[in-house]
């Protein structure tokens, strides 16, 4: 059989992952024909049934958010959506769809197992026979160009294999939306009981969730957070929350991970890469095991917005998680801004800003001593507040 690996290419990694989940196998090597007409089956399941498709709920997730994805696919199409009632209408697109799907099925198939082939798959890399590629356009790989109805010159498409084409059919189980803006995302990255685990959680039981409450199917975006990298980090914390035992070795030593805002539509592609610090995941890991709550008051302090706020208290609260959680992705000094000087605290305690310092700002332990001294002295100074503001002042 053909090796089956991470290709580097974002959409089709997070793909793999969803693909993984639904398998119910944990490695790429463990992924078998069989493996693959299971997830299949997962994948018809959730995409063409009633809540997905907008019959009998408020609307169409086919029609609607999935053309931010594949635009002009066998789901989105108006063409494919042929018949008299609804229900006709929704068995002519639920047959383009599991067509389409059965072939991707089989050139995956093939692709699992040939040795070699004619042709070089454009993600993977790997030569595979030409029966088992695929051509593939702006329909069913996010941010390429040509439409499936009508080929501009020189859009033929990007070949790849059949493994790599089945994998993006899957991709939308590892999109979510942000806080506050609902723009979509998703993580990627080289971990992959990372990567399963927020497809799992995220994408599998989120849609699973919705068809059991009869509702309208819709990327997960219930984060109390505000903004790209504020509802970034707020995974990272919720992950290891959840899943801290499988994960927390994988953050200490952590591999490649980046996140993606993206759209694909027919108004035109965009993507902007939210890169992780590389030491970022072992100081979340290192501060869960050092004092949960410590690790949850960091967490809820700074990232958290909570529901029931005034407007105006609730737009300073947006403002202030979306700076705090910005600096962090680009690993910048934070202490300043996490000052609360009506109430002379500090906004996520100083057990995790202190190993923020030590882990992700590399600040030396005498350095740190320092800090701790000063600020001992000032918390039992008569004239903090007064000491508080020349410090601030102070150049």
């Amino acid at each position: 059989m053909s090796e089956v690996h991470l290709t580097g290419q974002p959409f089709i990694d997070a793909g793999l992952a969803a693909l993984l989940s639904a398998g119910k196998v944990d490695r790429l090597e463990e992924l078998s024909a069989e493996r693959l007409a299971q997830a299949c089956e997962e994948l018809q399941r959730v995409l063409l049934s009633d809540q997905a498709l907008g019959i009998g709920v408020a609307k169409s997730f086919a029609k609607g958010t999935m053309s931010q994805l594949f635009p002009n696919s066998e789901l989105v199409s108006p063409s494919n959506w042929k018949g008299e009632t609804v229900e006709e209408k929704a068995e002519s697109v639920r047959r383009k769809f599991r067509e389409a799907l059965v072939s991707d099925l089989q050139k995956a198939r093939a692709s699992l197992q040939a040795e070699d082939g004619e042709e070089v798959c454009f993600a993977c890399g790997e030569r595979r026979p030409a029966a088992a590629m695929a051509t593939v356009r702006k329909a069913n790989m996010p941010l390429l160009e040509g439409i499936v109805n009508f080929y501009p010159a020189f859009a033929y498409g990007v070949r790849i294999c059949g493994l790599c084409a089945l994998a993006v059919r899957f991709f939308p189980m590892s999109v979510m939306r942000t806080g506050v803006y609902n723009r979509l995302w998703f993580l990627h990255t080289q971990a992959l009981p990372i990567a399963t685990a927020v497809a799992q959680t995220y994408g599998w039981e989120h849609f699973n969730r919705a068809i059991a409450a009869n509702e309208s199917l819709d990327f997960f975006g219930a984060w109390a957070t505000a903004g790209n990298a504020g509802t970034v980090l707020y995974l990272l914390f919720e992950l290891l929350e959840r899943f801290g035992d499988q994960l927390r070795g994988v953050c200490q030593n952590p591999l490649p991970t980046t996140a993606y805002l993206f759209r694909n539509d027919n108004r035109g592609g965009f993507v902007q890469a939210l890169p992780i610090p590389h030491e970022l995941m072992p100081f979340l890991a290192k501060l869960q095991v050092a004092s949960s709550s410590a690790y949850r008051r960091l967490w809820f302090e700074l990232l958290q917005v909570p529901s029931g706020l005034a407007e105006k208290e609730r737009k300073a609260r947006i403002g202030f998680v979306q700076s705090v959680a910005q600096r962090v992705l680009d690993s910048r000094s934070i202490i300043n801004e996490c000052l609360d000087d009506a109430a002379l605290r500090l906004r996520g305690g100083w057990v995790g800003h202190r190993l923020y310092l030590q882990e992700v700002r590399r600040m030396a332990t005498e350095k740190l001593a320092i800090l701790e001294q000063l600020g001992i002295s000032l918390a039992q100074s008569a004239d903090v507040k007064k000491h508080v503001n020349e410090l601030r002042a102070a150049r």
